[in-house]
């Protein structure tokens, strides 16, 4: 079974298997790797610009749900973030050439972090705050009348964010997903995005509070062995904390000339 996957979240509530966790700590590494050798390309030719106020914001009924929805779940901070996991996810998917489904990656993106909102407190004990999160979006959207195909596609997108490794190319929402967050979060594939295009980001959805709120949120008591509690131990709370992106955001930005 794949980590994160429905089926393994259902069998496993989100607990590691020691192989797992070992594998966990091999993918933090060569993402880490894979930052360097992007910093050092970026030396040979600068990255391309991108505008993300072309990016298209679904207004359906359901993406409408899910904005009301993230707007009575979760803070200021952590709804921002999830606005920049949807703008840096799908800046890397452009960069990529990938095509996504903007609607269910929007939607994925706005509740990726139900998890973490205070009506869990006590569940992120028992259960990996991405599989509750998941959960909780899909029954909500089966409730307002989504597909189970799409429903389905929603969950995993959720549940698959914390891991390391990239998700296949039949599941471009997870992968970006997972890259968008982890980007606004610790700044991981920063180097990939020219900076005008973060400094619009963080104009479209200002990070003022969030990296505090992450680290209050992620150091309170998860369930053993999971994905958040075993990036806790590996320092999450240091990278959170030094994310280049608060630098950025005052920093002076160069023209774009591409």
């Amino acid at each position: 079974m794949k980590v994160g996957s429905k089926e393994w979240c259902k069998n496993t509530g989100g607990a590691l298997a020691p192989i797992e966790q070992l594998q966990l700590v091999l993918d933090l590494a060569l993402l880490q790797g894979g930052e360097l050798l992007t910093k050092l390309s970026n030396i040979i030719r600068s990255p391309k610009y991108l505008s993300p106020e072309s990016i298209p914001l679904p207004k359906d009924k359901l993406s409408t749900a899910a904005e009301n929805y993230l707007e009575m779940s979760c803070s200021p901070a952590l709804k921002a973030h999830c606005f920049r996991s949807y703008y840096f996810g799908c800046l890397l998917g452009e960069l990529e050439g990938v095509h996504l489904d903007h609607q269910a990656f929007y939607i994925a993106c706005l509740l990726h972090d139900l998890g973490l909102g205070p009506n869990h407190c006590q569940n992120i004990q028992n259960t990996c705050f991405a599989v509750i999160g998941a959960q909780e979006a899909e029954e909500k959207l089966l409730a307002w009348g989504w597909s189970k195909e799409k429903a389905h596609l929603v969950y995993e997108a959720i549940s698959l964010h914390l891991n390391m490794r990239p998700a296949g190319k039949n599941q471009p929402e997870a992968r970006f997903l997972a890259q968008g967050a982890a980007l606004d979060v610790v700044g991981a594939r920063l180097a990939k995005l020219h900076p005008q295009s973060i400094e619009q980001v963080l104009t479209l959805a200002p990070r003022q509070g969030f990296a505090e709120e992450i680290v209050s949120t992620m150091q309170q008591s998860h369930l053993p062995r999971s994905r958040p509690a075993i990036l806790a131990k590996l320092g999450f709370k240091q990278l959170a904390l030094r994310c280049p992106l608060d630098e950025a955001s005052s920093a002076p930005v160069s023209e774009c000339t591409d």
